[in-house]
């Protein structure tokens, strides 16, 4: 799958904010944020195919990136399993991250069962959030 790098928030928000997908990144009840702001930041970045897929990465600092993805219901699968695969390319050759982590929501099992199958490891729970790291190679 390829992913570009984008600034455009538009479709990040859009897919955020549908029903079941807003829930399982745990937004629930609450707004979803609008994530213009993180997107024009240097300190994040956002990988997207333009139509179902959007990985955001927050540098925390050199060493460490924390990913999050929001996948719209036609990107499943293999297809969600590729977009990782890229994502994690792209922050292996483009950064200096040493570590990258992820914090999916306990209950969402897809996301959790994705970092395992990306090779990360458990950190432990925290806040609700079943945390996961993966070093470089």
């Amino acid at each position: 799958m390829r992913l570009y790098r984008t600034r455009d928030a538009s479709l990040i928000n859009q897919i955020c904010a549908k029903p079941g997908i807003r829930e399982a990144c745990g937004f629930g009840d609450h707004q979803v944020p609008d994530f213009s702001e993180p997107a024009a930041r240097d300190d994040h970045i956002i990988l997207t195919n333009g139509f179902d897929a959007c990985v955001l990465a927050v540098i925390h600092n050199p060493a460490v990136i924390e990913v999050h993805c929001a996948f719209d219901v036609t990107c499943r699968g293999r297809m969600a399993i590729e977009a990782w695969e890229t994502a994690f390319a792209y922050l292996w050759a483009e950064t200096s991250a040493q570590t990258i982590i992820a914090g999916p929501m306990v209950e969402n099992r897809a996301a959790c069962w994705m970092a395992r199958r990306m090779g990360m490891r458990s950190s432990g729970e925290r806040d609700g959030r079943a945390w996961f790291h993966l070093a470089r190679a």
